[in-house]
C-alpha cells in the first residue's frame, strides 16, 4: 500500500513512477528523446528512421513510440547489422516508415 498527496486538479494523478510495476515503468519511459538516444547508438541511418517516425507529432505521440518499438523489435529479431543495413537501404530510397 502507498501513500500519495492529494491531486487537486481534475484527473490529476499522483502516482510515484517508483511504485509503479516494472513493465509500466518502461513503458512510460519511452519517449522520442529514448528512443533518439537508442538510434544513436547504432548508425546515423537508423537516427533518421527513428527521427522521421516522431515528426510533426508530439513528443510522447503514441504513434511514434508505437513506430520504433517496431523498431526495435525487428532488430532484436533480425540482428543488429541486418537492421542497420535496412536502415541504410529506405534511407537511400527516402521511405523512413517502418513497413519499408
Amino acid at each position: 500500500m502507498a501513500i500519495h498527496p492529494r491531486s487537486h486538479r481534475e484527473e490529476g494523478a499522483t502516482t510515484y513512477p517508483e511504485h509503479r510495476p516494472t513493465q509500466h515503468q518502461a513503458y512510460a519511459n519511452q519517449t522520442r528523446d529514448y528512443f533518439i538516444n537508442w538510434a544513436k547508438e547504432q548508425s546515423a541511418d537508423v537516427l533518421a528512421v527513428v527521427t522521421a517516425q516522431f515528426e510533426n507529432l508530439p513528443e510522447h505521440s503514441l504513434k511514434g513510440v508505437r513506430a520504433c518499438s517496431k523498431l526495435q523489435k525487428l532488430c532484436r529479431h533480425y540482428g543488429v547489422r541486418r537492421f542497420m543495413n535496412a536502415c541504410t537501404c529506405v534511407t537511400e530510397i527516402q521511405s523512413l516508415t517502418v513497413t519499408s
